[in-house]
C-alpha cells in the first residue's frame, strides 16, 4: 500500500477501484480540498511550467554531461514512470498481446522521433545560445507547412502562406 494512497482514501484507491487511473491518484493528492473541475488547468499549468524550462535545464545539465547521457537517463527515467504508471493501472498483462515486429516498429519510430530529436536540440542547445537554439526549434509547424507543401504535394493557400509568413515575423 502506497502511503499517498492510505494518506487520502480509507482503502488504497487502486485496490478498490482498478479503473481509476494513476493520473487521477497525483491530481487528487494535488487538488486535495480544491475544486477538481480545475485538474486540465493543472495539468496545463505543470505542462508549461516544465517545458519552458527545458533550455535552461539541457544548458546546465550540458555543462557536466554529454548529449548521450542526458538522453540515456531522461529515457530510462521515462521508462521506468511509465512502467509504473502501466503496472498501478495493471495494463502490463497487454503488452504481451503485442508481436516483436509491434516492439521493433515502435522503437524505431522512437529512435527516430524522440531520440533523434533531443539529441540534435541538445546538440544545438550545446553550441548556441539556449534561447536561440529553442527558437530554432519552434519552427517546426512552419516547417511542417512548407514540407508538407514539397513532399506531398499540398497546395499552398493564402492562408497557409500569411502564417508561414506571421511565423516569421
Amino acid at each position: 500500500d502506497s502511503v499517498s494512497s492510505r494518506f487520502l482514501f480509507k482503502k488504497p484507491l487502486y485496490k478498490c477501484c482498478p479503473k481509476v487511473k494513476f493520473c487521477d491518484i497525483i491530481t487528487k493528492i494535488l487538488l486535495s480540498g480544491r475544486n477538481p473541475m480545475k485538474k486540465s488547468y493543472l495539468y496545463a499549468f505543470v505542462a508549461i511550467a516544465i517545458w519552458s524550462t527545458t533550455a535552461t535545464v539541457s544548458k546546465l545539465l550540458l555543462h557536466s554531461f554529454t548529449t548521450i547521457q542526458i538522453l540515456a537517463v531522461s529515457s530510462t527515467v521515462a521508462a521506468l514512470f511509465l512502467l509504473t504508471v502501466n503496472l498501478i493501472n495493471g495494463n502490463l498483462k497487454k503488452l504481451k498481446a503485442y508481436r516483436l515486429r509491434d516492439y521493433l516498429i515502435t522503437a524505431g519510430v522512437g529512435i527516430l522521433g524522440t531520440f533523434a530529436y533531443n539529441m540534435f536540440l541538445y546538440l544545438g542547445i550545446d553550441h548556441l545560445l539556449a534561447s536561440q537554439a529553442m527558437i530554432i526549434n519552434y519552427l517546426w509547424p512552419m516547417m511542417a507547412v512548407v514540407a508538407g507543401c514539397i513532399l506531398l504535394k499540398e497546395k499552398m493557400t493564402l492562408r497557409k502562406a500569411l502564417a508561414v509568413l506571421l511565423s516569421l515575423a
